[in-house]
Formats: C-alpha cells, structure tokens, sequence
C-alpha cells in the first residue's frame, strides 16, 4: 500500500487596486495620498495584532470588532482581496465553525501580511 502526503501550495495573492489609488490622489492630492496611505497601512497593522491577540485569547466578540475595522479600512484604501477576505472569516465567525473561522482567519492573516507587504514596495520606501 503506497501513502502519499500532499502539499496544498497557497498562491493567492493580494494586490492594491490602482484605481483606488489613483482616486485617492486625485481626491486628495499626491502627497496627501501617500500619507494617508502609510498611515493606513500602519492602522491595518495594529488591527492586525490585535486581531491575533483576540483571536489567542478567545475574544470573538473583540475579533469580530476589529475584522469589521479591517474590512472598513482594506476597502478604502484599495486592498480588495483583504476586503473579500474579511468576508469568510465573518461567516464563519457567524456559523460558530471554529474549523471554518481557523481556515479563513489564516488566509485573512496571510493577505493582510501580503497586502502591507505589497503597499509598501509600492510606496518604494527605500528612498
């Protein structure tokens, strides 16, 4: 009898939607843009943590908080695929499926980390 064991190969990745950008520049100015963004990205990161200390602790009801915050904010600054990703995490957290919650906050986690990632290389912060 031959077992094998498979490896699930993650590759979704997040991405900044240019036209978002590009009307928060033209809403707000280029320089007013780009600080509004780093700001962003440095909230995204603090709900982020917090998020995984409630979600460690067994704090649903501060989760789910803060993953409506998440999902405010991915949504504004143009970070549609931590936006839809929210979604699963709150359906879960709805149906009381641990399983489901644990599956869908990871991806949650892995595209928030990917789109904070991706916002600043695009920034280019390296001068």
């Amino acid at each position: 009898m031959e077992s094998g064991v498979s490896v699930l190969r993650i590759d979704e990745r997040a991405y900044l939607d240019a036209a978002r950008l590009a009307e928060l520049s033209a809403e707000h100015g280029v320089v007013e843009a780009e600080n509004l963004m780093t700001r962003a990205v440095g909230e995204l990161a603090l709900i982020l943590a917090a998020m995984v200390r409630h979600y460690v602790s067994g704090d649903l009801r501060a989760f789910a908080r803060e993953l409506r915050r998440l999902r405010f904010m991915a949504g504004q600054v143009g970070m549609p695929s931590l936006a839809a990703a929210t979604e699963g995490v709150s359906i879960s957290l709805e149906r009381g499926d641990s399983t489901a919650l644990a599956a869908t906050w990871a991806r949650c986690l892995r595209l928030g980390e990917s789109s904070l990632q991706a916002e600043w290389e695009a920034q280019d912060l390296s001068g």
